[in-house]
């Protein structure tokens, strides 16, 4: 095995695979960068019962790695198990919200459970039952995500939702997070409580700076690839960002094209030439074009 000393060693043994194989091993997995890894701290110590700690927001541009990052967190800190009781404890329910209805958010919760429902009953009764369930699953925090659609409803269809998470919450001491779009922070302007009590986190589109090129370096740490292709360097780097629009799954979609077109032509590293030849390109409205 050679050295490859661009990569983790824990990924090493990937090169010893075929073409196939390592062209398979290509796919989304979870990079650290700094204001993930900020966010993960307080996040933990709100699960933990810090009450110093405010409920956040965090929001951020489609694509730009929301969803992604709860999971992650749900996945380190918040994985289901069987206590010594035999019973199932969820520490962190994550539901999404299509639009602002209490019987279908109380749906969406009831169906992260085993036991049977009946969506059909009345909102009285699902509440309930959505209570008992978050009571016996000793959760700790619900996150709610696509939390901006609330605000597509009716001003008393935003108020009654809004009011019930906190209502909710508040009765079993639940920590909750909002996970959406920029226009979700609307919400927060409806009542100065709802302010007070949240924290919006955004995660803002990339720009020239360290922490991009730290990004940049993880992606490399593990691509199979067997020649450095120095991505966080700076020609490199600024021309990732431009086609990129500086847009995390852009970003990972540029990179995995190209570290694809790299093993399979035999380049073994991604450079300029090959970044050129991305044929996909955001415009200034965010649609992305065919680029000669």
């Amino acid at each position: 095995m050679s050295n490859y000393p661009h990569l983790l060693q824990e990924f090493k043994p990937i090169m010893d695979l075929s073409d196939a194989e390592r062209l398979a091993f290509i796919k989304s997995r979870w990079i650290d960068y700094e204001l993930s890894e900020n966010l993960f701290e307080q996040l933990y110590a709100k699960l933990c019962g810090h009450r110093d700690v405010p409920d956040f927001f965090i929001v951020g541009e489609s694509r730009m790695g929301k969803s992604s990052l709860v999971d992650r967190f749900i996945a380190v800190h918040g994985a289901e198990y069987v206590n010594e009781d035999g019973c199932r404890v969820r520490p962190i329910i994550k539901v999404e919200v299509s639009k602002p209805s209490l019987r279908m958010f109380y749906c969406s919760i009831l169906s992260c459970s085993n036991s049977p429902f009946n969506p059909d009953a009345s909102e009285m009764k699902l509440r309930y039952k959505v209570e008992s369930l978050l009571t016996s699953s000793q959760t700790k925090m619900l996150i709610i995500d696509e939390i901006q659609t609330i605000a597509n409803g009716t001003s008393r269809q935003v108020a009654d939702f809004m009011n019930e998470i906190k209502c909710l919450t508040n009765t079993l001491k639940l920590a909750v997070v909002g996970v959406g779009m920029p226009s979700a922070n609307k919400l927060l302007m409806l009542e100065r409580q709802y302010a007070a009590r949240f924290v919006t986190v955004e995660l803002p589109m990339w720009a020239p700076s360290v922490g991009f090129r730290q990004l940049l370096k993880g992606f490399e740490s593990w691509l199979p690839l067997k020649q450095p292709s120095n991505l966080a360097s700076k020609e490199t780097a600024a021309l990732i960002l431009k086609r990129s629009q500086g847009i995390t799954g852009y970003v990972e979609e540029i990179l995995f094209h190209s570290a694809r077109k790299a093993i399979e032509t035999g380049k073994e590293k991604i450079d300029l030439e090959l970044l050129e030849k991305y044929q996909w390109s955001p415009d200034v409205s965010g649609m992305r074009k065919y680029v000669r």
